[in-house]
């Protein structure tokens, strides 16, 4: 990797130039030690040189009605060797479950113009920055991220083909809150979104073989469940996760609630 080698600074009245060559030096340097670490973070997949990774944080949430919020994180862009900060979406959403991002270099407002000796002003730094569904050119989508240590497989939503089927009296979501279940990399088991009780305590659905818990265990959870639709405000709900893969809920309630986001390792 690129190191300067301060053993030649012998002299302290003569100093070492800082030079446009010298400074790129520096970063390059540090942009080394990036493309290291980071591609080290990534899935089996291979680095192909254009792969982009979530480093950390940019996480999706399902809001309903077809609105998703995303938290903030920093991306690893593979093809550029930089990592790039996403602010996220903030108190606000996008109508949008797989949105794409562009990839921004902004001049900083603070540190720049930067004043040359000659006089002239010139931007020299920037930040880079993430924007989800911006105007410029499109980089990637969400769903075609690699994340790291946590690569989400297959989402199964509970009702529909292929997956588990709903128990006793329960249906899906009224309000577009569906119930999904899926297995990350690391072995962590999640559970997340909605559905509508059938008017009394029982099984929602059943886990498949390699989602249950293991060594006999039964997960016990009380979740402030919100209550979607008209009747609004939260029902404090106990969720049980038996071995058999069974998940039950106490709930009486005739609305359709969120359970929001569960989850446990099987490991």
């Amino acid at each position: 990797m690129k190191v300067i080698n301060v053993t030649q600074i012998v002299d302290p009245n003569v100093q070492q130039p800082f030079t446009g060559p010298s400074l790129n030096f520096l970063q390059q340097g540090n942009i080394e030690i990036l493309n290291a670490l980071a591609q080290s973070l990534g899935d089996s997949r291979g680095g192909t040189g254009i792969d982009t990774y979530i480093i950390t944080g940019f996480k999706q949430f399902d809001m309903g009605g077809g609105n998703y919020s995303y938290t903030q994180g920093y991306i690893y862009d593979q093809q550029t060797g930089l990592i790039y900060f996403c602010p996220g979406t903030g108190s606000g959403s996008v109508a949008d479950a797989n949105p794409n991002f562009t990839f921004l270099a902004t001049p900083d407002g603070v540190a720049d113009p930067c004043i040359f000796s000659d006089g002239s002003t010139k931007n020299v730094h920037y930040n880079y920055t993430v924007e989800i569904n911006g105007a410029g050119i499109v980089i990637n989508s969400f769903n075609n991220l690699i994340r790291s240590f946590t690569v989400r497989q297959k989402v199964f939503t509970v009702g529909e083909a292929g997956a588990a089927a709903f128990e006793g009296t329960c249906t899906p979501a009224s309000a577009g809150d569906s119930l999904r279940y899926w297995k990350d990399s690391s072995d962590i088991v999640h559970i997340q979104g909605g559905f509508k009780p059938g008017g009394g305590a029982g099984s929602v659905f059943q886990l498949p073989v390699g989602m249950r818990p293991v060594n006999d265990t039964e997960l016990h959870y009380r979740v402030d469940a919100t209550n979607i639709g008209a009747s609004g405000g939260t029902t404090t709900v106990e969720v049980i996760i038996y071995a058999s893969g069974q998940v039950w809920t106490n709930t009486t309630s005739g609305s359709t609630i969120s359970l929001g986001h569960l989850s446990f390792a099987i490991f």
